[in-house]
């Protein structure tokens, strides 16, 4: 139901076939062996778990949020706020499956 409503059209229309069992899954998505329609081509459709962008970008502002704080009260430490921000950076890319 959740690719029916990304691609904005049923699956049949794109795939002739697709395999509900995923292939390979991880912590942000899982992929599926899929045969298009077009070319007769086989594909890997990467489907994103629900949510995970959201929860993502949550995880790495409180990061950034402790690493500031880090930062402030402990001059001592060292001060990993540029890296947490490249890492909320790289992360927006992984997830933006557009």
């Amino acid at each position: 139901a959740t690719v029916r409503k990304d691609l904005g059209k049923p699956l049949e229309t794109i795939f002739r076939d697709f395999g509900e069992k995923p292939i390979a899954s991880a912590s942000v998505a899982q992929a599926h062996i899929a045969t298009l329609n077009s070319t007769g081509g086989k594909v890997c459709v990467k489907i994103q778990h629900k949510g995970v962008a959201s929860m993502v970008g949550t995880d790495l502002a409180t990061i950034e949020l402790i690493c500031e704080r880090a930062a402030k009260y402990h001059p001592d430490a060292p001060d990993t706020t540029d890296l947490v921000r490249e890492w909320r950076r790289a992360s927006r890319e992984e997830v933006d499956f557009k």
